[in-house]
């Protein structure tokens, strides 16, 4: 087997690092749009980073600044430590795998790959060595003299990778590479991609939407809404430690509820009593907050529980293979009001219309930051 090539080795510094980065464009009717609001970030050497977040957040214009296709309107890009400004992306220490990955049709697959070194003039030998190499990385090896239109979709882009790895970048940059493939596969790709990024050492960064995608393959997950980072953390501390209620919403499902702290409790404007064990709660006294509660971390009370419940009516229910998804509506009010709650619950469960008892841990009740 083909020893893979001499990447850049893992450090403890940032191989990237964001200066307060903003980005501002006009519309063609003259709207002035801020793309990126003043966004600092440092990005690991030797670990995979996810931007995730909706359609127009600023995750792919951020990549693309980092990448040199386009300037920042204010701050600056640093990449191993050098300023990038005015430096082009075929000049920057990075490479690109783009949604639709952009290949030569009227190229073999080892033309592909060779492409770039041959705009670098690298002698034709060590050519063929690096593109050997390469494709044996992707698990592609003996394909060289394969037709681009003769391969699948899954194919194509591990020939992508081939071809922007064979130029050995200090940091990869993947635009929603696996848009295009189908579940199965992209399942599938997810699992390559880190293997590779594990084996390489050199650091990813991933463009995406998809949260399972994020949390999955990811060292460190960036959230990003309205051209602003709302949180960062590894994928475990995001999901089960959301700090504002759009980091709870998009990444998973949750329950929310609104009201104010009661001594150890949160009492909200629908009557449900929620009990938290959180900290910081003796500091927001009669001031309006927001909690969270995961699906999962409700379960079916049992006669003899010592632990807090929630009493209510399963409203809808729907069968997810592994597990049954309840919507239950909580004891209502005076003012009629209720709270709903969503749980995951496996084995069974009552039908719709018929009263239930969920139990849940205080500590996993999450109080979420204030959003002005």
């Amino acid at each position: 087997m083909m020893s893979a090539p001499p990447f850049p080795a893992t450090g403890t510094t940032p191989i990237v690092c964001v200066s307060a980065a903003s980005k501002s464009f006009h519309t063609p009717d003259g709207r002035l749009v801020e793309a990126l609001k003043a966004v600092s970030l440092d990005i690991p050497a030797g670990r995979f980073t996810t931007l995730l977040g909706p359609s127009g957040c600023g995750k792919t214009t951020l990549l693309r600044l980092i990448g040199g296709f386009e300037e920042p309107t204010g701050g600056g890009i640093f990449i191993d430590g050098k300023l990038m400004e005015g430096i082009p992306a075929h000049h920057r220490p990075t490479n690109t795998v783009f949604q639709h990955y952009g290949l030569f049709p009227h190229l073999t697959v080892a033309g592909n790959v060779a492409y770039g070194l041959e705009i670098a003039k690298v002698p034709k030998a060590e050519i063929r060595q690096r593109v050997a190499e390469a494709l044996e990385m992707v698990r592609l090896p003996g394909m060289e003299t394969r037709k681009i239109t003769q391969l699948s979709g899954g194919q194509q882009q591990r020939v992508a990778l081939a071809r922007a790895l064979v130029l050995r970048p200090k940091i990869l940059l993947l635009d929603e590479p696996m848009a295009a493939l189908d579940r199965k596969l992209r399942k599938e790709m997810q699992t390559e991609l880190k293997r590779l990024q594990h084996e390489l050492g050199i650091a990813f960064l991933c463009v995406t939407h998809d949260q399972e995608e994020a949390l999955s393959m990811s060292d460190l997950v960036v959230v990003m809404n309205r051209g602003q980072i709302e949180q960062q953390g590894t994928p475990r501390q995001i999901y089960d430690q959301p700090e504002t209620e759009f980091v709870a919403g998009f990444v998973g499902e949750i329950s929310l509820f609104r009201g104010r702290i009661v001594g150890d409790s949160l009492q909200t404007e629908a009557g449900t009593t929620l009990l938290i064990d959180a900290p910081g709660l003796a500091s927001s006294p009669d001031q309006p907050v927001t909690a969270c509660l995961r699906p999962e971390k409700l379960a079916l009370a049992k006669p003899d529980s010592a632990t807090p419940l929630l009493h209510g009516t399963v409203r809808d229910a729907t069968y997810l293979g592994t597990a049954t998804r309840l919507e239950v509506s909580l004891g209502n009010s005076e003012g009629g009001m209720s709270d709903t709650v969503i749980a995951t619950l496996h084995g069974d469960s009552p039908a719709i219309g018929q009263p239930i008892t969920l139990t849940y841990s205080p500590a996993d009740v999450r109080l979420l930051r204030h959003q002005g």
